[in-house]
Parts: structure tokens; C-alpha cells; sequence
């Protein structure tokens, strides 16, 4: 389906606490990359960075006292990539 993807991510609520924006089962955030994620039961996610050409798979376990962390963890290693992208 042509477009699916814009629609997926079109910004449909917000999420009081963080901001970030919800589409059709997709989360964004306002980044230079235009990354949306799904996000899963404790802790899995999938990542998408367009502008990076990445996609960041995580299939671990993490309660959800730890999900700031695991916010962080996910931030620092997509903005890693956009580092080598940069030093290349």
C-alpha cells in the first residue's frame, strides 16, 4: 500500500509524559533521523532511522522500572551510528 508508512507514523495523540507522538501502532519523536518505533512488551522494540538507513532491533526483557534507561541506551546507539556516519 503506497504510503502506508507516512500514515503510520502520522501523529494521531501524544503522550502526556514524554511527548512523543503516536501514529497507527508507531511512536515519533522529533529527531534529525525522523526515527518511529514500535514498542513491545517489556522492553522490545524495532527502530527506524530513515535519514540513517537503520533499523535497531532490540529483543531483551526489561521491567518497566528501568524503561528510562533503556530510552537512553536506545538514543545513545542510534546517535552512534549517525557519529561513524559523520566520520566517514
Amino acid at each position: 500500500m503506497d504510503g502506508w508508512v507516512d500514515d503510520g507514523r502520522r501523529a494521531r495523540s501524544v503522550d502526556p509524559d514524554d511527548g512523543n507522538l503516536y501514529g497507527l501502532h508507531w511512536w515519533t519523536a522529533a529527531d534529525p533521523f525522523g526515527t518511529f518505533w514500535a514498542a513491545g512488551h517489556e522492553g522490545q522494540y524495532i527502530d527506524v532511522c530513515p535519514a540513517l538507513d537503520l533499523v535497531l532491533v532490540r529483543m531483551g526483557r526489561t521491567d518497566t522500572g528501568h524503561s528510562a534507561d533503556l530510552h537512553r541506551w536506545r538514543a545513545e546507539v542510534i546517535r552512534s551510528f549517525d557519529e561513524v556516519s559523520a566520520a566517514s
